[in-house]
């Protein structure tokens, strides 16, 4: 999203480093706001406060062989 607002504004006619300020300034505040989120939604499992680890971390749970018909 940001080299993309950035190519507008160069195709808009702004220089190389005007348009990367002004990209910055219009984009940097919701790319931060997305990876503090994932940060902090994160620290729980790292920190194993969730207990072994969370879901992601768990072994595949296997399927049992069905008994057979006699």
């Amino acid at each position: 999203m940001l080299i993309d607002l950035i190519n507008q504004y160069r195709a808009r006619g702004h220089g190389v480093i005007e348009a990367v300020i002004d990209g910055g300034r219009h984009r940097l505040r919701p790319i931060l706001m997305t990876a503090l989120a994932t940060i902090f939604a994160l620290l729980p499992m790292a920190m194993g406060v969730t207990g072994e680890g969370g879901f992601i971390a768990q072994p595949p749970v296997a399927a049992e062989p069905e008994p057979a018909q006699v």
